[in-house]
Formats: structure tokens, C-alpha cells, sequence
């Protein structure tokens, strides 16, 4: 054989070896292939799948429903052992794509999901198959689960949610799900930024539960979250201590203006109708009682208060100069009224008995709003 056959010959098998395309890469491959069929040649050995999880956002916390959504894409992988072939004698095809309703797919769901719990991975999308057998699907939703949330600490409150993955009729011994990185740190840029949450932490477990008497492999996403409380605490949490405040110049008045009353009620109304307005804005839910509401109510208790007793106050400072003063508001008015040098045959008047009720009102006043505000960032803070 001379040299110019070999060379006919060499050029003839690289032409036949070209022709092959992935036409008949796709009908050597799904010959015979039966996609129910779990693909394992050895039965002992389970296959293992890989899942991950890429959040693209946030969507939507329901603190009345106790829901949380989450729009993310899964990343999982497994081998098909049925699903190989050798790239020299197919053009050097070393991957392809085919729909993913004409391969094995494994039945993964999503636990105390409010979709459809079967539905999990969707059948219309498209798989890549690797030419040794990996295959890689990226299946992607809006994931809504319950999730306990607690509104106690509203608007300083942090979530804790997450995504429970397991397979829905395959035992560990049959499907080996995992998560290959558990250190998942996210960044700035892993997720968009929607709304009044932000995602603060990430945790990944791989976790086995026995489930009449078989263990059943656990991927779980866990999801620190936190509420942006700026928006609150600059539309709702400093207008109604500013407003609040107020109720301070009702003692600081005096009574021969005339608008002491005018004012403590105004002031009352005021807060009684924004604080209306800003109930609207909290969450809703019949669990338990946010401490922002408490510190409304104790803030509506408080300007009640000093319209009653601001009333008090003119009552005793209009009263007949004639009338005699009862001894524990004679005591009272000399305790919070008169200087220390004052002698003990200093006329208490009723004039004085108001004086001391206004002065011990603004005193209160002004330790009861700093108290009630501490105690609203210790509570949430906690």
C-alpha cells in the first residue's frame, strides 16, 4: 500500500467519522432508553442527586397568611448511566440539550409548599446531558412556603424561612439528595433587592428524617431575613413621638389663655387619627400583638390622660377662692408649689393647688415619654 492510499484512506475514515451528526448522536442514545426507569445499572447503589439553589429575589412576605415567596432558579445534577456516549465517534459532541420530558427526571418537591407539592420541577423545560452521563437541569419558580412569622418586634423584626427539598417517592437508598457547598455566603449581588426585606444570612443542611422506617435525604435552604425599618421608623415611629410631645405644652400653658383645653384635645384627635392611618400600615395577623402597637396604645393612653388632666388642672385653678382646700390637696400644693423658705403661714390657694397639679404632670410627662420609648427599643431589640 503506498503512500497516496494511506492518505485516501486516512481522509475517508475522518469524512465517514464527520459525517456523524446529533441526529444520530440523539437516536443512538434514546434507543431502548426508557425515562421511568431510574438510571442505575446496579440496584444496591443509589443515585445521587445534587441540588442548588441561585435566589434572584425576595418576593413577598404575607404576615397574614404566614407566607414567604422567594424567586429562585434550582441547579441540580445526577448521573444517567444510560445516557453516555463517546465524543470521538460523534463530530467530538461532548454535550447537548434535549426537553426534559424525555429523560428520568427526579421527583423533587418542595415540603409545606402553598403550590402544588408534586409540581416542583416543571417537565417543559430543557436538560443538558453531558457526555458521560451528567445531567443538569435548571428549573426555576416563585417558591411559596409557610413560614411562622413573628411581628412581635415590628419594624426592627427578622424572619427565619425556609425551603425544605426531599425526593416525593424515593427513600435515600433509592435518590442520595444533596447540596455539595453548605457554605454559601451571599453577596450583594447574588440576589435583587425587592421591597421592605433584605437577605442577611444563608444556611444550606443536608439532612436525613426517618419516614416509616426509611430515611429520606433533606436539602434545606434556611433564609435569615430582615426588615428595612428606616421607611417606619422616619413615616410612623418619629411623627407619633413628635406628636406625642406635644402633650408636654398642655402643662406649660397657662391657664388664663384659655386654649389649654382646645389644645390637649386637638393634640388628642391628631394622634388618634394618624395613629389610625398608621395601624393600617402594620401587619396583619391574629398571633400576636406587635410592641410598635403597644407603645400606639400607651401613647394614645398617655394623651388621654392629659386631657383629663388638664381639666383638672382649670377646675382647680377656676374654683371659688372662698371654698377651703381639703388637707391632702392643702399638703399636696405645699409639697409641689411652695419654695423651702417659704413660712409655714404661707395661704395655700387654689390657684396653687393647679400650679402643683400642672407641675406634676409636666414632671410626668417628661419621664413617661423617654420610658415608653426606651422600653420600645429594648423590646424590639431583645
Amino acid at each position: 500500500m503506498n503512500v497516496c492510499s494511506i492518505i485516501l484512506l486516512t481522509i475517508t475514515v475522518l469524512v465517514a467519522k464527520g459525517k456523524f451528526n446529533t441526529t444520530d448522536l440523539h437516536e443512538k442514545i434514546f434507543k431502548g432508553y426508557n425515562k421511568d426507569a431510574i438510571p442505575r445499572r446496579n440496584v444496591t447503589e443509589a443515585v445521587n442527586v445534587n441540588l442548588s439553589l441561585v435566589l434572584y429575589s425576595i418576593h413577598d412576605v404575607n404576615e397574614k397568611y404566614q407566607t414567604i415567596s422567594f424567586r429562585a432558579v434550582l441547579d441540580i445534577q445526577w448521573k444517567d448511566e444510560f445516557l453516555t456516549w463517546n465524543p470521538d465517534h460523534y463530530g467530538d459532541v461532548k454535550s447537548i440539550t434535549v426537553p426534559s420530558e424525555k429523560i428520568w427526571i427526579p421527583d423533587i418537591v418542595l415540603q409545606d409548599t402553598v403550590g402544588y407539592i408534586t409540581d416542583s420541577i416543571k417537565k417543559d423545560g430543557r436538560a443538558m446531558i453531558n457526555h458521560n452521563g451528567r445531567v443538569t437541569i435548571w428549573p426555576n419558580d416563585l417558591y411559596t412556603v409557610a413560614c411562622k412569622l413573628s411581628i412581635k418586634k415590628f419594624p426592627f423584626d427578622k424572619q427565619t424561612c425556609l425551603l425544605d427539598f426531599l425526593s416525593w417517592t424515593s427513600p435515600s437508598s433509592v435518590i442520595q439528595l444533596e447540596n455539595s457547598d453548605t457554605n454559601w455566603i451571599p453577596q450583594d449581588h447574588d440576589i435583587l433587592e425587592k421591597g421592605e426585606w433584605y437577605l442577611q444570612n444563608v444556611r444550606i443542611i443536608n439532612q436525613s428524617k426517618i419516614f416509616n422506617r426509611e430515611d429520606w435525604a433533606h436539602v434545606i435552604f434556611i433564609f435569615e431575613i430582615q426588615r428595612k425599618s428606616l421607611f417606619h421608623i422616619v413615616n410612623s415611629l418619629i411623627p407619633v413621638i413628635l406628636i406625642s410631645i406635644l402633650d408636654v405644652m398642655c402643662f406649660v400653658l397657662p391657664s388664663e389663655s384659655g386654649e389649654r383645653v382646645g389644645l390637649s384635645i386637638s393634640i388628642f384627635l391628631t394622634l388618634t387619627i394618624f395613629l389610625y392611618a398608621v395601624n393600617s400600615t402594620l401587619p396583619e395577623s391574629s398571633d400576636e400583638v406587635a410592641v410598635f402597637t403597644i407603645f400606639i396604645g400607651f401613647q394614645i393612653l398617655g394623651s388621654a390622660l392629659s386631657v383629663v388632666m388638664t381639666n383638672i388642672s382649670l377646675y382647680f385653678y377656676f374654683k371659688n377662692a372662698q371654698d377651703p382646700i381639703p388637707f391632702l390637696l392643702w399638703y399636696f400644693a405645699k409639697v409641689f408649689c411652695m419654695k423651702k423658705n417659704t413660712t409655714k403661714n404661707t395661704k395655700v390657694t387654689w390657684h396653687m393647688v393647679s400650679r402643683a397639679s400642672d407641675r406634676l404632670c409636666l414632671l410626668s410627662a417628661v419621664i413617661w415619654h423617654p420610658v415608653l420609648i426606651a422600653s420600645l427599643f429594648i423590646a424590639a431589640y431583645q
